[in-house]
């Protein structure tokens, strides 16, 4: 009586298994949505040159406060150098919620109004230029008279 040898099947049983695996892997990676950092080659810079631009802001010591009036009043950005006299002589930018930066018209000395299409945001994004000194912040909207 001749015995039986399984294995030689088992082999080609295990091989045909891992290429059903790897094809279903192969498929499944194909299909999924892969998230994706929104315009990394932009972003990139900016996030390598935040540190030197920190160092910058250190060195500037200006000060940024940002209020509303009231709720249907634009919001209000006071700008000051380190010794708190108005910046009057400055641009200040502000990034909406879609990434566009848009300049604020200045009101008063040291004071600039930000676009309506700004909206209503707890914080906001801004750059300000005076000279050659360029001075990033992100702040928070207080309420009038509240610092």
């Amino acid at each position: 009586m001749r015995r039986h040898f399984p294995w030689p099947g088992m082999i080609f049983v295990l091989l045909a298994g891992n290429v059903a695996i790897v094809g279903v892997t192969v498929v499944a990676s194909a299909r999924s949505a892969h998230p994706q950092e929104r315009a990394y080659e932009a972003d990139a810079p900016r996030w390598d040159g935040s540190p030197a631009q920190h160092a910058r802001n250190e060195m500037l010591g200006w000060r940024v406060i940002a209020h509303r009036p009231t709720p249907a009043n634009p919001v209000v950005l006071r700008v000051t150098d380190g010794a708190g006299r108005p910046l009057r002589a400055a641009r200040v930018f502000v990034e909406l919620s879609n990434g566009v930066w848009i300049l604020c018209p200045p009101a008063d000395p040291g004071a600039f109004h930000t676009p309506p299409t700004l909206g209503s945001p707890a914080t906001v994004r801004t750059c300000i230029l005076a000279g050659l000194d360029v001075f990033t912040a992100e702040v928070s909207i207080t309420p009038e008279g509240a610092e």
